[in-house]
């Protein structure tokens, strides 16, 4: 399954978070599903995380300690939570979920140093096929957010494009 870039359009709910310090856009075409949402593929985006993802951030989650930037709890207790705070639209610790329709939902990571907004929607074609679009905002609060990103950037570029296409195998 093919992966490309795309870019953010006024269609797209995460388009009111822009303009942005750092923005990215990725799509796939995929069979169509009626039984598939948004919400359920940021469910398993966040949820469905291979040893290696959860090695990084648990590396992550000690490295920024002393900087004072957030982590977050037990793996367990984040799953649950995360699901029910995508699937209800409310917030739970620096996680939410500003926006969703009924084709688009809207993830949101805020710290001190910069908010992430991250997007998965599903565009119906006429042609029996769905074009699931990722798109990620990163808006910096300060230097550090700057620093931080930029420095996370080529794991966060290489987890994105793994985990579309693990979830498009998985999926479809």
């Amino acid at each position: 399954m093919k992966v490309s870039r795309t870019s953010i359009v006024s269609d797209d709910l995460i388009f009111k978070y822009l303009p942005s310090s750092y923005k990215e856009s990725f799509y796939c075409e995929v069979p169509h599903s009626d039984n598939l949402t948004a919400d359920d593929l940021q469910v398993d985006f966040w949820t469905d995380l291979p040893k290696w993802i959860g090695l990084l951030f648990r590396l992550r989650n000690w490295l920024v300690k002393p900087f004072g930037l957030k982590h977050s709890e037990s793996e367990v207790d984040v799953k649950a939570k995360l699901v029910e705070c995508i699937r209800s639209g409310e917030s739970f610790d620096m996680m939410s979920i500003p926006d969703k329709s009924e084709d688009e939902t809207i993830f949101c990571l805020t710290d001190s140093h910069l908010t992430m907004y991250f997007s998965i929607r599903i565009i119906e074609n006429e042609d029996n096929f769905s074009t699931i679009k990722y798109s990620t905002v990163v808006q910096f609060h300060n230097k550090l957010g700057f620093l931080y990103f930029y420095t996370i950037l080529p794991f966060h570029y290489i987890i994105i494009l793994y985990k579309i296409k693990r979830q498009m195998k998985k999926l479809f």
